[in-house]
């Protein structure tokens, strides 16, 4: 109790974690984030659909990230690495969770410049 830092450290991680239930709020906002179903297996698929949303947002967050630090410049690399290391992937602000989504073969052609084995070879140091 009396080591400052240690309750600093305990203190952000339970930051981290409230901001995952406020997250799992935020996807969850259909019939006011109640499962109106009565049968188990319904509730399942409906609970399993919400933590599938949320783990593209993340998987989403992630790669951008990635993506972010391996196009910064070799001498602003440690700053964004320790930004993004005091930070967290459960961020959703920048997704409209209330719109329409077009998932066509179109829409998302060229949405994804991703090029995980560039990503993967990178020399990070």
């Amino acid at each position: 109790m009396d080591d400052h830092s240690l309750r600093k450290r305990i203190d952000d991680q339970l930051d981290k974690l409230e901001s995952t239930h406020t997250f799992a709020r935020a996807v969850f906002y259909g019939q006011n984030g109640q499962i109106p179903y009565a049968g188990k297996e319904e509730q399942q698929v409906a609970n399993a659909c919400k933590h599938l949303v949320q783990n593209v947002i993340v998987c989403w967050n992630c790669l951008y990230l990635n993506q972010y630090l391996f196009q910064a410049p070799a001498a602003e690399r440690q700053a964004v690495a320790d930004a993004i290391a005091a930070s967290s992937p459960v961020s959703w602000q920048h997704i409209n969770l209330h719109g329409e989504f077009d998932f066509s073969d179109d829409a998302i052609k060229d949405s994804l410049r991703f090029d995980v084995k560039a990503l993967l070879a990178f020399n990070w140091e």
